[in-house]
């Protein structure tokens, strides 16, 4: 019985979010907005796909500290796997209602692939636009920070959530 519903999610949690919106719509809400940081799809974006693959054992191991075959580099690489599977997911329908704000990172992080980086540097809604209706619902900041730092910019993400806020 909620009149508004409002969504964040950074990276997979803004395709999550997504996803939700699009349950939501279908069940005939018509007043939501999602807060996405830095989320890109990739369903639809077969060069991104490409670009996107599973981490070496060899890389999982050195970047969390796990040695191959322990029990935490297998949990780990099954959870990287899993999260690999849904991000190659299309969003189940077309949003046709829900107000969508992405928070776009525009600096090339540490562990970024270089030219997986400048595929979607050059991406300027970040394929988000592909599951909209109406591309006026759709509004992009773009912040100087990373994809692994953009979730520390509290002050910015705090001031557009006060923005949704009092439009509401």
């Amino acid at each position: 019985n909620q009149d508004n519903y409002v969504l964040i999610g950074w990276c997979l949690g803004g395709q999550l979010a997504l996803e939700i919106a699009s349950i939501l719509e279908n069940r005939g809400h018509r007043n939501i907005t999602i807060l996405m940081l830095d989320t890109i799809l990739r369903a639809q974006d077969q060069e991104l796909l490409r670009l996107s693959s599973l981490p070496s054992d060899e890389d999982i191991s050195r970047e969390f500290q796990a040695p191959v075959g322990s029990k935490h580099f297998i949990s780990t690489k099954k959870y990287l796997m899993a999260e690999h599977r849904i991000i190659g997911q299309d969003i189940s329908g077309s949003l046709q209602y829900t107000r969508m704000i992405l928070l776009k990172a525009m600096i090339k992080g540490e562990k970024e692939e270089q030219r997986l980086a400048e595929h979607i540097h050059q991406l300027a809604f970040n394929n988000v636009e592909k599951i909209t209706a109406h591309q006026d619902l759709l509004t992009v900041y773009p912040v100087d920070a990373s994809h692994q730092e953009i979730i520390k910019k509290e002050d910015i993400i705090i001031e557009i959530i006060k923005g949704i806020s009092t439009k509401q």
